[in-house]
């Protein structure tokens, strides 16, 4: 679950793992990021630095990816490339600071990846007009009538 203000900053984050049950949000000055991870092993709490011109980033998630392209890299035009300090979420749900690279492939297409000496993909994302990922089995419904 993810909770976007309406000026595109991130509120809240839920995601859950086999690992377990990770959520974190910006603190009210803004300046950390902060929350809880709870596994078998226990509850973690978790303090990372953060503003508002940090990025996340959770492995295997198109529409997190989308809200960091849109929220901060769509000023990039064709070709361009942005370095942006985020926090990625892994798998296990352990929250870790990176230095993110986004690239803006074409007028709909990005790739996101950690810098050197890190670096990675993480994502690559078509997003259509709305700014949504395109998914190869999409469906959706009105949430109201």
């Amino acid at each position: 679950m993810l909770e976007i203000a309406p000026d595109g900053r991130i509120g809240r984050l839920e995601v859950a793992t086999g690992s377990g049950l990770l959520t974190v949000h910006p603190s009210a000055d803004g300046a950390t990021l902060h929350g809880n991870v709870v596994t078998v092993e226990g509850v973690s709490h978790l303090t990372l630095a953060w503003s508002d011109g940090h990025l996340l980033v959770v492995d295997r998630s198109p529409a997190v990816a989308a809200v960091l392209v849109g929220r901060s890299a769509a000023a990039l035009s064709s070709g361009g490339h942005a370095h942006f300090d985020g926090v990625r979420v892994g798998l296990d749900l352990r929250p870790a600071p990176v230095v993110l690279l986004v690239s803006r492939i074409d007028g709909s297409t990005w790739d996101v990846a950690t810098a050197p000496p890190d670096a990675g993909e993480l994502a690559r994302l078509t997003l259509d007009r709305r700014g949504l990922p395109i998914l190869l089995n999409p469906v959706e419904w009105p949430l109201e009538t």
